[in-house]
């Protein structure tokens, strides 16, 4: 019985109906066509193009040689198993191929591997030289996402009161130049009852209106603000979000969305959280202890504002969430270290200005 089976040349895309026979003379596949033509393939370089499933064409291909293939019914290979030595045996220069993949496989995995566990390490090195421009993106991107994690899905309204405004920003231009920052960092009143503030990237802060109601003088608000402050100096906020984005962040890099996504949203709970460690945190201290001091703001505000947050937590059993108090050192002792190691001043703000701010958010 003549097999029949379906030749391409490889040259286009015509089809060359043809009838199946092996010259046991010459080693060869002749394929013959009904004008009598006939194409030769040596039987030691034909081989399958995959594995053959039963009841569908088979197809064959050259080795040595790219382009040509040939299909036929599965009773072909009744024909061609015995005939053809190497049928299912892989090139050499195909498993050059494979082992190449593989290697570049392995490769890819231990660069990955690489990143997701170095990424972390160097996290604060990263931050120190991570390019500006794509660190405001971010920023701009966690806040939003913050802002929208607040507001239980719409975004958490910010406070827009211009007299509050500029005697707020009166403040941060004081206490940046008493911190040595070239650019006094962006703050944001958000009207929500949390008791916290935020440092973001991209020279950011957040501060809630919980805060500002339950700060007992402008004192108490500039040394929480001169914190913030200290940790964007110290780099802490891109460095958390470096942390926990880990390879998420190196990915957007290469295909520039690093403010999407996994970035932002791991950056924002991240920072909600006030998740840094408890050297971050200590360091952030020491830098608004010296900022009060070289602004000449008395640093008595702060260790009664943390005497406030210590009443508060009793209160509410440690339930209020999230405070500017969650993942800090012990808020007795930071109380403590305030009082003994800071200094007499003046006030952060004139009682007017201070006035401002209480209803920055348009309440009285």
């Amino acid at each position: 019985m003549a097999i029949e089976g379906k030749y391409f040349n490889g040259l286009n895309s015509a089809r060359h109906d043809v009838t199946l026979s092996v010259d046991v003379a010459s080693q060869c596949l002749v394929m013959r066509d009904a004008g009598g033509a006939a194409e030769r393939w040596p039987l030691a370089e034909i081989r399958l193009v995959e594995r053959p499933i039963s009841g569908f064409p088979v197809r064959y291909r050259r080795a040595d040689r790219d382009g040509p293939r040939l299909s036929a019914g599965d009773d072909s290979l009744f024909l061609l198993k015995p005939a053809c030595p190497n049928l299912r045996k892989t090139p050499p220069r195909e498993r050059k191929a494979a082992r190449l993949a593989f290697w570049i496989g392995a490769a890819a995995f231990g660069v990955a591997g690489l990143v997701i566990f170095s990424l972390p390490y160097f996290a604060h090195e990263l931050a120190l030289v991570f390019p500006p421009k794509l660190e405001q993106k971010i920023g701009l991107a966690t806040d939003q996402t913050i802002r929208t994690l607040l507001g239980g899905g719409h975004q958490a309204r910010l406070c827009q009161t211009a007299a509050g405004h500029d005697a707020l920003d009166r403040l941060a231009f004081r206490l940046a130049r008493a911190a040595g920052m070239e650019n006094p960092p962006h703050i944001e009143v958000v009207d929500t009852p949390v008791l916290n503030a935020l440092a973001l990237p991209g020279n950011r802060v957040l501060v809630f209106r919980g805060l500002i109601d339950k700060a007992p003088d402008s004192n108490a608000l500039a040394g929480v603000v001169a914190h913030e402050f200290g940790h964007i100096a110290y780099r802490h906020p891109l460095e958390a979000a470096i942390r926990q984005s880990g390879l998420s962040l190196l990915i957007g890099l290469l295909v520039g969305d690093v403010y999407g996504g996994s970035v932002v949203g791991g950056a924002a709970l991240v920072l909600l959280n006030s998740a840094y460690s408890r050297e971050a945190e200590e360091a952030a201290d020491r830098a608004a202890l010296t900022t009060l001091a070289t602004a000449g703001i008395d640093s008595d505000g702060m260790a009664k504002f943390f005497r406030m947050v210590a009443q508060e937590e009793r209160k509410s059993g440690g339930k209020t969430w999230p405070t500017f108090t969650m993942s800090h050192p012990d808020t007795g002792a930071r109380e403590a270290m305030f009082r003994q190691e800071g200094h007499p001043g003046g006030l952060a703000m004139p009682d007017a200005d201070w006035r401002k701010v209480k209803t920055i958010c348009g309440v009285d």
